[in-house]
């Protein structure tokens, strides 16, 4: 409520209190991570399940600019948010299987940018890898999506057409 507090005699501004319910989800225990990024303001992003916070690096910064809440924006090549290994809260350890995992997000993209990965996967915007040079890299070109997967030392690279247009929003599911 405005004037409810004082700062150096001034009464302070009226403010508004968003509380985010989240819904009953299927599956929900077997989730690894569940990255909201809805902070809207910070350095750090949190992970909703086992409480991991990544960090934010270069001009990554937050956005209104989403389906909902906030988003992450990423200003320049090599902006990027280091959301550290995924973690079991019921373990209470790292874990992760190059064998079976899933995927999803929303993006948009501003514009097509001409960059390209050291695989030739071209706008990353998402790239993992752990420490048995396994990595995932996906990206963008033109109306399609690019998608490069490396595990067991065995490497494979596709493009798919996916409609992909700039200033839309766009969700992507990747099951392995």
């Amino acid at each position: 409520d405005q004037g409810a507090g004082q700062l150096s005699s001034e009464g302070t501004l009226a403010s508004s209190l968003f509380i985010q319910l989240i819904p009953p989800i299927p599956g929900k225990s077997n989730l690894v991570s569940w990255w909201w990024m809805d902070e809207g303001k910070g350095s750090r992003a949190g992970d909703s399940i086992s409480n991991q916070i990544g960090s934010l690096y270069g001009l990554t910064d937050w956005s209104l600019d989403s389906i909902k809440g906030s988003s992450l924006s990423f200003q320049n090549i090599g902006d990027y948010a280091d959301l550290g290994k995924p973690w079991d809260s019921n373990l209470s350890a790292p874990t992760w299987s190059n064998n079976l995992f899933s995927l999803n997000f929303w993006f948009r993209r501003s514009e097509e940018g001409f960059n390209w990965s050291t695989e030739q996967v071209s706008n990353v915007m998402l790239s993992l890898g752990n420490e048995e040079n396994s990595s995932l890299q996906l990206g963008t070109k033109g109306s399609s999506l690019e998608l490069f997967l490396k595990t067991s030392g065995k490497a494979f690279r596709t493009s798919m057409t996916a409609g992909i247009q700039n200033n839309k929003w766009h969700f992507v599911t990747v099951c392995y």
